[in-house]
């Protein structure tokens, strides 16, 4: 304490390669709120004289996020210090497996604007790592999943694209409107068909029956036939319920009967 009052600085790298804020990190005991209370202001002595206290704060904030120590986030809140999101504070919050200690950073994350752009690169992870309870902590933030991005992508489009059956079954019965097109003119089952993903192009069709959504099913489905996409004829020919038994999708099923009978001398 003499130290820093008179001028120490706290950002020097000493022959181990750390700071003194490094090594205060590591201490066994860093979480006790007294030591806590002494080091915080500390660098706020710091900060009045360098300016250059806030980072340190905020890098204890994440250290604390990674741990889920909500005890020790609380404190360093109140204290001033800030999450940076660039770090994946969010992912690494939600990584903890602890889904309380993750709404009290969600919330803090979104400046309680639950769709702030912040959580993008966290819903982003979460569909790129089919992690569908992250999908469902956000909505029941009330979050908004419907959005597209610069490139007119839906969180469908991506799961689809990435090959994420389950978690693009999730997000189409959801809700996530599956007309939307990107920038390349493309709705999510287009991708599909582009990549002749035959469980993923059931999937959607089954999602859209189920809703009764907008989605034109005689399109898709038409030039997946008329064009031969085998994977995706493959699993059309296995459908079942609720597509089955949508009226305008058994009708083009129906067209299916040559395959199956093709299948059948094989």
């Amino acid at each position: 304490k003499v130290l820093v009052e008179n001028g120490a600085p706290i950002n020097t790298v000493g022959t181990d390669n750390k700071t003194a804020m490094d090594i205060w990190n590591e201490f066994k005991d860093r979480n006790d709120p007294r030591q806590m209370r002494i080091m915080i202001d500390l660098l706020r002595q710091y900060e009045a004289r360098t300016g250059k206290a806030q980072s340190f704060l905020n890098q204890s904030l994440l250290r604390a996020v990674q741990k889920a120590d909500l005890k020790t986030y609380k404190e360093l809140l109140q204290r001033g210090a800030r999450l940076n999101f660039g770090e994946n504070a969010l992912i690494q919050a939600f990584n903890s497996k602890d889904m309380k200690f993750f709404r009290t950073v969600l919330k803090e994350a979104t400046n309680k604007d639950i769709n702030n752009p912040v959580v993008r690169p966290f819903l982003n992870y979460v569909v790129q790592n089919n992690q569908i309870k992250g999908i469902q902590e956000f909505l029941k933030a009330k979050g908004d999943i419907c959005f597209q991005d610069e490139a007119g992508e839906t969180l469908l489009t991506k799961a689809v694209r990435d090959g994420h059956v389950e978690m693009a079954g999730a997000l189409a019965s959801l809700g996530v409107d599956m007309d939307l097109k990107d920038n390349q003119g493309l709705r999510p089952i287009d991708w599909a068909l582009k990549q002749n993903m035959g469980e993923m192009f059931v999937v959607l069709l089954n999602a859209e029956c189920t809703k009764k959504g907008h989605l034109n099913i005689q399109e898709p489905v038409t030039k997946a036939i008329e064009e031969g996409y085998d994977n995706i004829i493959e699993y059309l020919l296995k459908a079942e319920a609720p597509l089955v038994e949508n009226e305008d999708a058994s009708l083009l099923l129906s067209a299916l009967k040559p395959f199956e009978e093709d299948a059948l001398v094989v």
